[in-house]
């Protein structure tokens, strides 16, 4: 028996279950080095990682459990070409388990599930409601602060056509720029910095309105000038926090900020996938919502519409612009609004990815 996980983490926790199984049968040993189970017959139970379709090949089997099984890449050449052909001479069985992805091969094989001519093939369906394990007051908080696309997604188990990130950008661009702050109102800000290739923008959010307020983007300038126009925008508005990408050019730009001493609080945001997943989250989740108001402004549309979720190889997902494109405005709106707005969704998570100075 085998049990496949996209990546090696995912498979400890597999492991960990069968393991803890297995150790109240007698005259069963445990490889924990190779995820190895063996019983006191001839039978064994495995775990293995399916990022290498030819490192599965060889094995007669009587059972293949597919473990996240929608994020697996080459999940139809796993199948068709290795699992498959493993369990015929045996007439073993496989499951496939997973949260949805899209309409991808897992999608395909669910479909035999509810195919009257496939008599083989059983498909199922469970959401978090159906955990005896949490409460539904749980799930319905998780739906007051997840997008709808991702909670029907991940919590009801339902599978969503493929979206764009963000929604309702035209409806919600009717905010009205701010050549000066608005007395009494509470600003933050976002920055961006960008190479000659691409642009630095600094990104003004009125948290009082709940809306954009300005922003600034450029390049092909030396950076001791971008510190200056940034200088500018933050000695106008004085956001309350100013959130900083401290990737690649971005520390020692920090750094110089740091000595401006500028009229705001500083904070550095390093720009890592779970980071980038949780400001992607907010702002999704308040465009959805309608609780933010965007400049109808074509970049800044543009690179909303544009902006692409993709999974890796690792079964992560990976937000950027299209290839060619820009994103550098999308970016600050995130760091503007997610750090440090009332309902930006950092407020309400763990904070591992950015730091105040």
């Amino acid at each position: 028996m085998w049990w496949l996980a996209p990546i090696y983490s995912v498979g400890g926790v597999g492991f960990r279950d069968l393991s803890g199984l297995a150790s109240q049968l007698q005259g069963t040993s445990i490889n924990r080095s190779d995820r190895l189970i063996s019983y006191s017959g001839s039978g064994s139970a495995q775990v293995k990682t399916a990022d290498d379709p030819a490192m599965l090949r060889g094995d007669s089997l009587d059972l293949v459990i597919v473990d996240e099984a929608a994020h697996t890449p080459r999940l139809a050449e796993i199948w068709i070409d290795v699992i498959r052909p493993a369990l015929a001479d045996r007439k073993g069985k496989a499951i496939f388990i997973s949260t949805p992805n899209g309409r991808n091969y897992f999608w395909q094989l669910y479909q035999n599930g509810l195919d009257t001519a496939q008599p083989d093939w059983a498909s199922f369906t469970y959401s978090t409601y159906d955990n005896p394990h949490i409460e539904d007051s749980e799930v319905d908080a998780m739906r007051a602060t997840m997008p709808d696309a991702k909670f029907r997604q991940e919590i009801l188990a339902e599978f969503v056509d493929g979206e764009s990130v963000f929604r309702n950008i035209n409806e919600l661009a009717t905010a009205t720029p701010q050549a000066d702050p608005i007395e009494g109102h509470t600003y933050t800000a976002g920055i961006d910095w960008g190479r000659s290739h691409d642009y630095t923008v600094i990104c003004i959010y009125d948290v009082t309105l709940g809306c954009v307020a300005f922003y600034d983007r450029f390049s092909g300038i030396e950076f001791s000038q971008q510190l200056e126009r940034v200088k500018t925008v933050i000695e106008r508005f004085k956001p309350s926090t100013t959130t900083v990408e401290l990737n690649s050019i971005g520390t020692p730009l920090f750094e110089q900020m740091q000595k401006m001493k500028l009229p705001t609080k500083l904070a550095g945001f390093t720009m890592t996938n779970i980071g980038k997943s949780e400001l992607v989250d907010g702002l999704s989740l308040a465009l959805e919502q309608r609780t933010i108001k965007l400049l109808n402004d074509g970049v800044m549309k543009a690179e909303l519409l544009a902006y692409e979720a993709e999974k890796t190889k690792s079964g992560l997902t990976r937000y950027t612009a299209p290839a060619g494109a820009h994103d550098d405005v999308v970016i600050a709106l995130m760091l503007a609004y997610g750090p440090n707005s009332s309902t930006g969704p950092l407020r309400k998570k763990r904070r591992t990815s950015w730091a105040r100075m």
